[in-house]
């Protein structure tokens, strides 16, 4: 569930809920605020505030690239940035993919630890995640460079999620009095707010997916039609004349597929990988240079066949 749609049923939850137990999400803050009726010192009931500082106060920016191995596979690399306006360390990042792929970390001795790819819950696949050895994290302004996965799988667009370290309570003077209970409903929803992958900022990039097992061209070509049309709503083309040459190209390709011109259809493949080196330099990002390159490599040799 997006942050957004999560935000709304929890003050969906809120108003349903009555004055003497409450969660509800505070703007001005960025915090959760839980008022619930609990004991002090003396047994004396009274109502007790609880402020749950949320792990998304970061400035993530993540960088995908991409290179082909001496294995044959791919080699993916990722660059996580803490931007200026974090007012959180960052600790943790994690890569979704999908089911079947062969995932391989090489990610050098770092700060970084990678925890084996894992199936977090059921609707979201697989993931690779890197944990900030220690307190510390990612300061803002502070990068890491060395999350590094070799896989079979082509360059895709996937969902990236990062974090600063797991959310803080800040209770009362005093401290938490240990007869003092949340609601139980309220206590569901504080559990299901923390869980992965609520409280962790979404970032799209590039991450690894097989192809299809029955493999059809012009199936492939949607695809690749449609990782370019992306890439520029996502900012990694950034120009729109130059989303429009690809996009044409590859409704030549099309063209030329279904009238069974395969040597033309080779000729305007091999056109889009000499603009991809030309446009790397200006109007790709390194997200678009992957997903258009190997993608098309891939292509072209199975046209070839």
């Amino acid at each position: 569930m997006g942050f957004g749609l999560f935000f709304l049923s929890l003050m969906a939850f809120a108003s349903l809920y009555g004055q003497t137990d409450t969660l509800y999400y505070d703007p001005a803050s960025g915090n959760y605020i839980i008022r619930y009726l609990g004991t002090t010192v003396g047994n004396q009931d009274t109502m007790v505030t609880v402020v749950y500082e949320p792990p998304t106060k970061i400035d993530p920016k993540v960088e995908g690239f991409v290179y082909p191995s001496s294995h044959g596979d791919y080699a993916y690399r990722y660059r996580i940035t803490n931007g200026p306006l974090a007012e959180q360390n960052l600790n943790e990042y994690s890569l979704h993919f999908g089911d079947g792929v062969s995932v391989e970390s090489v990610t050098p001795t770092t700060s970084w630890d990678n925890v084996r790819p894992k199936n977090f819950l059921p609707d979201t696949g697989f993931a690779s995640r890197w944990v900030w050895r220690g307190h510390q994290g990612l300061q803002a302004t502070w990068y890491v460079d060395s999350c590094i996965i070799i896989s079979d799988g082509l360059p895709s667009i996937t969902d990236s999620y990062t974090q600063a370290k797991k959310g803080i309570w800040v209770w009362p003077a005093g401290g938490p009095n240990q007869k003092d209970t949340l609601a139980s409903d309220i206590r569901t929803w504080l559990l299901k707010l923390r869980a992965y992958p609520n409280m962790n900022v979404l970032r799209k990039t590039v991450g690894p997916k097989l192809p299809p097992e029955q493999f059809q061209s012009l199936g492939f070509l949607d695809t690749l039609k449609s990782y370019i049309t992306q890439s520029r709503s996502l900012g990694w083309i950034t120009r729109q004349a130059t989303t429009d040459k690809y996009t044409r190209l590859v409704d030549s390709v099309r063209l030329n597929l279904l009238a069974n011109n395969h040597s033309i259809a080779k000729t305007k493949l091999d056109s889009i990988l000499l603009y991809v080196h030309a446009d790397s330099a200006t109007t790709l990002t390194s997200e678009a240079y992957a997903l258009i390159r190997f993608n098309t490599e891939y292509l072209k040799t199975i046209i070839v066949k």
